[in-house]
C-alpha cells in the first residue's frame, strides 16, 4: 500500500467496514487488533532506534522510508484501535491484561515522531514557515511550478489525492513511481525542490502519526471515567481495569518529559530549540489527555495517577530548564547590544538583532550573524514551549476545573486499589481535596516566583 494509503478515502471507508463487524465479532477483533498493532509497534521501534537524534532530512533515504513505512502502517492500526475504544468495552481489558506493552511501544513511538516534528520545526520547514509545517502537496506545487510549461508531467507526481494529500509525491516517489529521467530531464532546482517536497511528505507522516496517537489517549481517557451510554454519567468508583490503564497511561506521558533521544557518534549534542519544541508537544498531549477544554473540565482518575507517577516534579524540571535556557539568550542579546551600542560610530542594534560590517576601528559583528537565526529560532522555541507549559499550569492552580464533576474530589485523594495489576508510584497523595489543590498551587508557585524575580526580567522590558 502506498505511504499516504492511512490518510486517504479509502482508509475511510475501510474503517467504516470495520465498524460494520464491531457488534458480532468484538472480542476477535480487539484481541486481532492488539497483537497486529504490538506487532507493528515493535517494528516501529526497531527502526526509530537505529536513527538517533538526527532529523529525518540528515538520516539516509533508504533508512528515513523504512521507518515511515512502518509508521505509517501502525498508524492505520491505531485508528481501529481507537474506534473499538470508543465503541466497545473490550479494547480496553486487552490493553490492560495483555496489551500493557502496547501502550509503552505506542508511548516510545510517540517521543520519537515528537522528537522529529521538532527537528523539522527548530528552523522552520524549508527555512520558510517557522513553527507551522508545510503541506507535501503545497512543496509538490512548487516544484511542479518550476518546471516549463513545455515539459511533460509524469502522471506518477503531477496529480493529489481526493483528501489533499500530497499524493503526487509520497505515492509516486515513496511507493515506487517515480520519474522517468529517459522521458523527462529536470532541471537540478526541480530536483532540489522535489527533495524538500519528499522529506515534507515524510514529516506528514510522521505528524499524523502523532495526532493519530493522541486521539487514541484522549480515547482511552474518556473510557476510563466516561458511560458507553450515557455520556453525562460518571461512575463514582473505577474498576481495576481502568485504575491500570491509568497508570500505564500516565506512565507513558511522565516518561516523555524527561525522555531525550540517544545521540549518535557524529551528532555533538542536542539543540535547545529542538529540545524546548519537545518539551512543547508532551505538555499539549498531557493537556489534552487529562484536561477537557470545550467542556473545562478534568480527568481527575489521570490527575491522581499524574500526580502520584511524579508527573507535577517532571513538569517542574523541564519548566525550569526551558526558563533558564531562555534567560542565557537573553543575556546574549543584552550584551551584543551593549558591545555594539559601545563600538565607535555604531549605534546600538535593537535586542536580538545584529549590526552589520563597521568602520575601522569599530567592532565587527559580521562572526555573530552565523549564530544570529539559532538564538533567534531558540528563543521562540523557548517561548512557544513556556506558553503550554503556563496554560497547563493555569489549569493545575484552578480549583473549579480540578473539582469540575461530581466525583472528583474523591478520586483526586484515591490510592489505587491492591489487586488492580499496576504498581503504585512514589508521591504519597494529599489527605484531603483541599490539600490536593493546595499542594499543586505551591508546586506551581515554587516554580513561577524565580522568573518574576529574576534580574533579568526587568533589563528585557
Amino acid at each position: 500500500l502506498p505511504l499516504s494509503f492511512s490518510g486517504s478515502s479509502a482508509m475511510h471507508t475501510l474503517s467504516a467496514a470495520f465498524r460494520a463487524f464491531l457488534p458480532h465479532h468484538v472480542a476477535r477483533l480487539s484481541k486481532n487488533v492488539r497483537a497486529a498493532l504490538h506487532k507493528q509497534l515493535a517494528q516501529v521501534r526497531k527502526h526509530h532506534e537505529a536513527l538517533g537524534a538526527s532529523g529525518l532530512g540528515q538520516i539516509d533515504p533508504k533508512l528515513r522510508t523504512q521507518y515511515v513505512c512502518a509508521l505509517s502502517s501502525a498508524e492505520g492500526l491505531i485508528n481501529l484501535s481507537a474506534s473499538l475504544v470508543r465503541s466497545t468495552t473490550n479494547m480496553l481489558p486487552e490493553l490492560t491484561t495483555q496489551g500493557v506493552e502496547v501502550l509503552e511501544s505506542l508511548g516510545a513511538a510517540q517521543r520519537y515522531a515528537h522528537w522529529q516534528l521538532s527537528m523539522e520545526d527548530k528552523d522552520g520547514p524549508a527555512g520558510a514557515m517557522p513553527w507551522t509545517g508545510t503541506s507535501a502537496l503545497a512543496m509538490t506545487d512548487s516544484a511542479n511550478a518550476a518546471v516549463p510549461a513545455a515539459t511533460p508531467m509524469d502522471e506518477g507526481t503531477a496529480e493529489g489525492t481526493e483528501d489533499g494529500t500530497a499524493e503526487g509525491t509520497a505515492e509516486g516517489t515513496l511507493a515506487g513511481t517515480r520519474p522517468s529521467s529517459s522521458r523527462v530531464k529536470r532541471p537540478a532546482l526541480v530536483a532540489d525542490a522535489r527533495d524538500v517536497s519528499m522529506r515534507e511528505a515524510c514529516m506528514e507522516i510522521v505528524q499524523r502519526f502523532s495526532t493519530t496517537a493522541r486521539t487514541f489517549y484522549m480515547a482511552l481517557g474518556r473510557s476510563l471515567m466516561v458511560s458507553l451510554r450515557r455520556r453525562d454519567a460518571e461512575p463514582a468508583t473505577p474498576c481495576p481495569t481502568a485504575w491500570a490503564t491509568s497508570v500505564t497511561l500516565m506512565k507513558v506521558m511522565v516518561a516523555g518529559l524527561s525522555w531525550r533521544p540517544t545521540a549518535g557518534p557524529d551528532e555533538s549534542g542536542l539543540e535547545p530549540a529542538a529540545m524546548s519544541l519537545y518539551a512543547m508537544r508532551i505538555v499539549e498531549e498531557i493537556t489534552a489527555v487529562v484536561f477537557d477544554a470545550r467542556r473545562r473540565t478534568c480527568n481527575a482518575l489521570l490527575l491522581n495517577q499524574l500526580y502520584v507517577q511524579g508527573g507535577l516534579q517532571g513538569l517542574s524540571a523541564e519548566f525550569r530548564w526551558i526558563v533558564d535556557t531562555m534567560w542565557a539568550e537573553l543575556e546574549k542579546d543584552l550584551s551584543d547590544s551593549a558591545i555594539i551600542a559601545a563600538a565607535p560610530g555604531v549605534e546600538a542594534a535593537p535586542s536580538g538583532s545584529h549590526a552589520g560590517p563597521v568602520p575601522d576601528g569599530g567592532v565587527d559583528t559580521s562572526d555573530k550573524e552565523k549564530d544570529e537565526k539559532k538564538e533567534s529560532t531558540t528563543k521562540l522555541a523557548c517561548e512557544s514551549a513556556l506558553r503550554r507549559i503556563l496554560s497547563l499550569m493555569e489549569h493545575f492552580v484552578n480549583a473549579s476545573y480540578l473539582l469540575s464533576s461530581p466525583s472528583a474530589a474523591s478520586l483526586l485523594v484515591t490510592n489505587m486499589p491492591g489487586d488492580a495489576g499496576a504498581v503504585a508510584g512514589t508521591v504519597p497523595l494529599p489527605a484531603t481535596p483541599e490539600e490536593f489543590v493546595k499542594e499543586v498551587q505551591v508546586q506551581v508557585l515554587a516554580d513561577l516566583l524565580p522568573v518574576w524575580q529574576h534580574p533579568t526580567l526587568t533589563r528585557c522590558a
